[in-house]
């Protein structure tokens, strides 16, 4: 691994900047001082709180007198969040993992780095292709991650198109199912056309000059053997052809 990656991978203690956390009631008191009413603050002892709620690993402690709309304001934001969480996780990894395409060496950095943050390494990679696939300016925003991932991992024939799926999924509100089946079909019909191209190449098209065929033909009716197996096995050919170039349509 690079000097850089280990750098970032490295295992250094945290520093907290600004406020000294030691008297953990006094923090916490000019933490809440500071921070807007919709922050998420992280507390002393690992809680989280937002507005009058808060946040445990586990579960969600909601005050007794708590109102209709402060709970929709909290449900909204946490629906926001779980939908962005993949891609700010995705950003995040990516800053500590190397600019290679080298899979072995993304794959030994990803690894490192969710061993060191106690995360799922498949889902931390999953979070970093897409992300490092799919540059800031191609994420929609009314599109979820699901949506974007089966643009990011599209089929090469129709690699350069993600913006073009991405807003075909808006405009006709597609489900990631029918995104994907609208990706599939794109991706046949891009190799069907190459295949059509290569069917009437001069190398793949049989030769079907009349003259010729008709000579052996002739030549045939008059019990000329040879010019009849000739005839069979080029008419033979003919037909496998026409059968691709039907079945490419």
């Amino acid at each position: 691994m690079s000097e850089d990656f280990t750098k970032h991978i490295g295992t250094s203690e945290s520093q907290h900047v600004g406020i000294n956390l030691d008297d953990a009631a006094y923090g916490l008191e000019i933490i809440n001082q500071v921070a807007p009413n919709n922050a998420i603050v992280l507390n002393p002892d690992g809680t989280r709180c937002l507005g009058s709620f808060t946040l445990h690993k586990r579960w969600l402690d909601i005050p007794d007198d708590v109102c209709e709309d402060d709970m929709s304001l909290l449900g909204q934001m946490l629906i926001e969040l779980d939908d962005d969480i993949q891609f700010l996780l995705g950003d995040w990894a990516n800053w500590y993992l190397p600019d290679t395409d080298n899979d072995n060496t993304r794959g030994a950095a990803n690894k490192a780095l969710a061993t060191r943050f106690n995360m799922d390494v498949s889902r931390l990679k999953d979070y970093a292709s897409v992300s490092r696939k799919l540059p800031v300016s191609l994420r929609k925003d009314t599109l979820t991650f699901s949506h974007h991932k089966e643009v990011a991992f599209m089929p090469n024939e129709i690699k350069g198109r993600e913006d073009e799926f991405l807003t075909l999924a808006i405009a006709e509100k597609l489900s990631v199912r029918e995104l994907r089946t609208e990706i599939r079909r794109a991706a046949n019909n891009e190799i069907k056309t190459v295949i059509t191209h290569d069917l009437f190449d001069n190398d793949r098209r049989p030769n079907t000059r009349s003259l010729r065929l008709h000579s052996l033909f002739v030549k045939a009716k008059g019990g000329d053997k040879e010019a009849r197996n000739k005839l069979l096995a080029e008419l033979d050919d003919i037909t496998r052809w026409a059968d691709e170039v039907r079945d490419s349509i």
